[in-house]
């Protein structure tokens, strides 16, 4: 057994010798690390593996090839910067030249800053004023008026505007007529419907300021609802509503006589220091010489109304004091105690 198979493997020189020569071929081509296309498919042929040029060799081929293409492009490329970077170069260098020539033309690097230095002259600009249209001849339409500077003549008379009216106090009711109002006439405990509340023929607001009562016999000092006041540091004396609150201040220098709505008579006394008479006392403190319907006498004093009434200024004829009355109400509309403070006026006495 052993013999045949021997003999079968034998083989003849020439196959030997030819497979000598393939395995040394497959000693020089130990560098190849992946299979031979076809190996697994059975198609491969070795004579024919070793016979075809080495895709190492295709490689380097087609590497030198690219290698060469490269290089010419990258020539190409240097030769398109360099052309670029003269132009670049160039345009800068007329730029600088330019503005050193000319740096008023490159204004907007500085936005905002107006050139110091120019050569052209500032040409002023003339507003331009329209025309008045002509009107053609035989035509009705007035011309637009332009407005100017210059003042407008008129032949019209200028209007003076009417001042403003000043509002008169309003009279407080007086049901009898006899001109004390009903809240005089309850303070004097007269009758506010009949005139003569006394029945003496005489009227009542004539027999109060007279000094007077007209609630009844005597004088006004006589009404039970009239009392005497008697300053002894200003020597003086005064007749007064007996419901009125009485506040002194500053020792008697001020005295104010408060009636229920809290409107007041007030006396204010001061040194006459330059022994004026009150009429010259008056223009230098108002700088106005007073008229002479502003003039009141009585007792042993003269004074000066004020205009509306409300204020005299009175001097005693010894010229040691001023002496200033006032009434203030508690609206200018409503004077409802007018005819009292004309009463105190004619009541002060400036004592010895």
């Amino acid at each position: 057994m052993f013999g045949q198979n021997e003999k079968a493997v034998e083989l003849d020189d020439a196959q030997v010798a030819k497979n000598k020569a393939l395995d040394e071929k497959i000693a020089q081509n130990v560098v190849v690390h992946k299979m031979p296309k076809n190996y697994k498919a059975g198609t491969f042929s070795y004579e024919d593996y070793f016979n075809h040029t080495p895709s190492s060799d295709l490689a380097k081929s087609r590497e030198n090839k690219g290698q060469g293409m490269a290089h010419g492009k990258s020539q190409k490329t240097g030769l398109i910067i360099v052309l670029v970077g003269i132009v670049i170069v160039g345009l800068l260098a007329y730029g600088a030249f330019a503005y050193i020539k000319n740096p008023e033309k490159f204004n907007f690097f500085s936005a905002g800053t107006k050139p110091t230095n120019t050569n052209e002259p500032i040409v002023p600009i003339t507003p331009v004023v329209p025309s008045v249209p002509v009107v053609p001849s035989g035509t009705t339409t007035v011309p637009e008026v332009i407005p100017t500077d210059e003042p407008a003549t008129s032949t019209e008379p200028a209007v003076t505007p009417a001042a403003p009216e000043i509002p008169q106090p309003q009279a407080a009711p007086d049901t009898d007529s006899d001109g004390l109002n009903d809240k005089e006439e309850a303070l004097l405990g007269t009758d506010a419907n009949a005139p003569d509340s006394d029945d003496d023929k005489f009227n009542d607001l004539t027999e109060l300021v007279s000094g007077y009562n007209p609630a009844g016999a005597g004088k006004l000092v006589n009404n039970s609802n009239i009392k005497k006041y008697l300053n002894v540091g200003y020597k003086y004396s005064i007749l007064y509503i007996k419901s009125w609150k009485v506040d002194l201040v500053d020792k008697g220098a001020s005295v104010i006589f408060t009636a229920d709505d809290q409107s007041f008579i007030q006396v204010v006394s001061q040194a006459n220091e330059n022994k004026q008479t009150i009429s010259d006392w008056y223009q230098s403190e108002f700088g106005a010489a007073p008229l002479a319907s502003q003039a009141v006498k009585y007792n042993n004093w003269e004074g000066i109304k004020s205009a509306d009434g409300l204020i005299v200024y009175l001097s005693e004829a010894a010229l040691k004091n001023i002496y200033i009355i006032s009434y203030t109400p508690i609206s200018d509309q409503n004077l409802d105690y007018a005819n009292i403070f004309e009463a105190m006026i004619r009541s002060f006495f400036v004592e010895k």
